[in-house]
């Protein structure tokens, strides 16, 4: 017997080769009785030794399968914990979200509630407002109707009617858009049964102005053929039958240039004009232009400059809606060409700014201030920002200028106003109560700061027809009485220091003194009383009482006014033209429009008529007249 001792590093073991040899003949004797395929029978043909390594390398394999196969289980395992893991997180981060988004319908549901309610008090608002109007309709309806009869208090019907005369024209000049400076009935001065008409006033920004007659440009004459009348025929009677023919006309005129070479030797290009044929030629046209006058280097002559600025800033057509004129009438030019030949007119417009400055900021001058939003397209980026232009208005010199704030914000800061006054020594200074107006006090401490009471009024106007609150109507009649004495004292023509010694006397300090009792009674200084007033109510007392002393500033100096309407009034045109043209493109476009609306609501104000006067200009200008002085409004020459 045979032993061999087999060693290896999982393997140690001692094989009995004989008995290891019977165990493969009995194999061999059982697989003989079977199909026995050659790889096992090649199997069977191989040595012990052979067949031994086989066993064991077949072993290791196996070995390294099972560990493999636990490696990989583990890994499944861990895999799955962490599945396991992930899972539950997003369970609790989908019951976090259903929550919140339970919590958001709750709030939404909330919202639609509240707004339902707003709803609801806005249009019970709006019907509140439509019966204010119907009755403020019939109170000025009432007012106005002749058959009733009043007495004056002091029972002088005279002095009545003198008080009443010129309140539609009042009522018209202070009308500036905004509800609160309409007369209603609580500020309405009685009506007299008597109608007497006193001294027509003079009203020198309405000098001038036509309505019922149109300016022709050439009149021509049809006459009848009397041969053509029937035979038997007898005229009665002759009149004349006008028809207006009204349409846009393009006038292009030639100019033969020649190049000539002058005795010195040099050559150049020259126009002289045929004075003989501009005699002799019976068109008006062709005379008037003989000289060669263009704009710059537009390719317009000077007469078409005023028709363009009067289109686009007196009459408020965009430029868009010019092009489109001027090319039905044959005339090419984009929107663009157009802005650009405006633009090069306000450069020459603006040479008159600097003297109209110094009339409006002239020594003890008062001055009436207001602003206005426009829309201005950023540079180099797309959409557009707020920024501000700024109108003030000398109504003694009758001199309207405005000014666009440069700095990239465009902001209602006090330092606009601040550098704008600069040195100036104006007496006083009117405006609203905006805050950056308040904040003035603080740097022009020798001017007086003066308010405007048709702001109060309209605050307690609002209080009294929208918040129903009784406790105003006193302070808005209050207010009327106030207005009716200065309404007097313009009738009567008073001198400045006339009409400042009766804002002082005692009747007018009996209708201030009620004012000021009854307001501190409603607004006392304790904030939690204040707190239980009407909102409504409460921003008109507050804001009585905070401008309090710049309101009753108006007393001290007969030419200082009790309201800031003119310059309500004046502010208007460039929100018109905001509002139809949208937008001012550039700083340079905002700043011609500023420069044009001065120019034409100064001429306004002077009486005079605004498109003479740019045609009279640019052609002053075309000819090299630089006196600016002498060419401002009211002092050129209009042909």
């Amino acid at each position: 017997m045979v032993n061999i001792k087999v060693r290896h590093m999982d393997f140690d073991k001692e094989i009995n080769l004989d008995e290891l040899a019977k165990n493969i003949n009995m194999r061999r004797e059982l697989e003989a009785q079977e199909t026995t395929s050659e790889p096992v029978q090649e199997y069977l043909n191989m040595d012990k030794i052979t067949l031994v390594k086989m066993l064991l390398a077949s072993k290791e394999e196996n070995k390294k399968l099972h560990d493999k196969l636990d490696k990989l289980r583990e890994e499944a395992q861990e895999r799955e914990a962490k599945a396991e893991a992930r899972n539950e997180e997003l369970m609790r981060a989908n019951r976090r979200q259903m929550e919140y988004q339970v919590k958001l319908m709750d709030q939404l549901t909330e919202m639609q509630r509240q707004l339902n309610k707003t709803n609801d008090q806005y249009a019970d608002l709006l019907v509140e407002l439509k019966r204010q109007k119907d009755l403020n309709k019939q109170a000025r309806k009432d007012k106005y109707d002749t058959t009733k009869q009043d007495v004056d208090r002091d029972g002088d019907d005279e002095n009545n009617d003198d008080e009443q005369r010129g309140d539609r024209v009042q009522q018209s000049e202070d009308f500036n858009g905004d509800p609160g400076t309409l007369k209603d009935a609580c500020n309405d001065v009685p009506a007299s049964g008597k109608s007497k008409k006193g001294p027509k006033q003079s009203r020198p920004n309405r000098q001038g102005m036509k309505y019922n007659k149109g300016v022709t440009t050439r009149t021509y004459h049809h006459k009848c053929d009397m041969s053509q009348l029937p035979e038997g025929c007898v005229v009665l009677k002759r009149k004349t039958r006008m028809l207006k023919n009204v349409q846009i006309i393009m006038n292009v005129h030639e100019y033969e240039w020649l190049l000539v070479k002058f005795p010195d030797g040099h050559i150049d290009w020259a126009y002289y004009p045929d004075m003989k044929s501009a005699a002799q030629h019976a068109d008006e046209e062709y005379a008037r232009h003989i000289d060669y006058r263009p704009l710059g280097n537009t390719g317009l002559c000077v007469d078409s400059m005023p028709t363009l600025g009067y289109m686009r800033y007196a009459l408020d057509t965009p430029a868009n809606r010019i092009a489109v004129m001027l090319k039905e009438a044959g005339l090419g030019g984009c929107r663009q060409t157009i802005i650009n030949w405006l633009q090069h007119g306000g450069e020459q417009l603006a040479y008159l700014l600097p003297e109209l400055k110094d009339l409006l900021l002239k020594d003890g001058a008062v001055v009436n201030c207001d602003e206005t939003w426009g829309r201005l397209r950023l540079e180099y980026k797309s959409g557009y920002k707020k920024v501000y232009v700024w109108c003030m208005v000398n109504k003694k010199e009758r001199v309207c200028y405005y000014f666009f704030d440069k700095p990239k914000e465009g902001t209602r800061s006090r330092e606009v106003l601040t550098q704008f006054l600069g040195d100036a020594k104006v007496k006083a200074l009117q405006s609203d109560g905006y805050v950056g107006y308040v904040f003035l006090d603080d740097d022009i401490v020798d001017i007086d700061h003066v308010y405007c009471l048709a702001h109060v009024r309209a605050k307690f106007v609002t209080a009294y027809n929208i918040g129903k609150v009784n406790e105003a109507k006193p302070f808005i009649d209050w207010i009327a009485e106030l207005y009716k004495l200065e309404r007097h004292y313009k009738a009567l023509g008073l001198t400045p220091e006339e009409i400042r010694r009766r804002r002082n006397n005692k009747e007018t300090s009996k209708i201030i003194n009620k004012m000021k009792q009854k307001l501190d009674r409603l607004w006392p200084d304790d904030k939690q009383k204040q707190g239980g007033l009407d909102p409504v109510f409460a921003t008109a007392l507050r804001y009585l009482h905070n401008q309090w002393d710049g309101l009753m500033k108006y007393r001290e100096d007969g030419e200082y006014s009790i309201d800031n309407n003119i310059a309500e009034r004046n502010v208007r045109p460039f929100t018109v033209d905001r509002k139809n043209t949208m937008t001012f493109g550039s700083e340079e476009g905002i700043d011609c429009a500023a420069t044009y609306h001065t120019i034409i609501q100064t001429c306004r104000m002077m009486g005079v008529k605004v498109l003479k006067y740019l045609q009279s200009f640019f052609k002053k200008f075309s000819e090299g007249c630089r006196d600016y002085a002498q060419m401002l409004p009211g002092q050129l020459a209009i042909d």
